[in-house]
C-alpha cells in the first residue's frame, strides 16, 4: 500500500484539516495517522474506510496500485480456474462455471470502466 498512502496525507490537506483534528475524527491517536500517511504503517480497514467517508475518495482511486495488482490478480486466477471447470465437464463444474464465468465478465467491465 505504501505507493498510494501519500494519497491519504494529499486527501486531507487538500480538505484543510490537521493531522491531529482527523485523527480526532476517526478515533486514533495523531502519531499512529503520521505513521499510517507517511507509509510506516497499514491502515486498518476502518481508516480505509473512514477516509473514503469523509473525503468522498473511491477506494479504487485511493489505492489504485494495489487495486490494480488485485484486479489482475483476481482475473488470472479466475481464468485458470474456468480453464479447470471447462476440462472436468460434470454437472457440478458446469454450474460453477457459469458462476465464475459471470464473476470474470463483471471483472473485464470493471477494468474497462476503469481505464476509460
Amino acid at each position: 500500500m505504501n505507493n498510494n498512502i501519500n494519497t491519504l496525507a494529499d486527501l486531507r490537506t487538500a480538505a484543510g484539516i490537521q493531522l491531529q483534528d482527523l485523527a480526532y475524527l476517526i478515533g486514533i491517536d495523531h502519531g499512529h495517522l503520521q505513521k499510517i500517511e507517511i507509509g510506516d504503517r497499514d491502515p486498518s480497514v476502518t481508516v480505509i474506510l473512514l477516509y473514503h467517508m469523509l473525503f468522498k475518495a473511491r477506494l479504487e482511486d485511493m489505492f489504485a496500485d494495489l487495486y490494480a495488482n488485485l484486479h489482475a490478480q483476481l482475473f488470472e486466477r479466475s481464468e485458470t480456474l474456468i480453464a479447470k471447470l471447462e476440462r472436468k465437464q460434470s454437472p457440478k463444474s458446469i454450474h460453477r462455471l457459469e458462476s465464475i464465468t459471470k464473476i470474470v465478465n463483471s471483472l473485464d467491465q470493471d477494468h474497462y470502466e476503469l481505464v476509460n
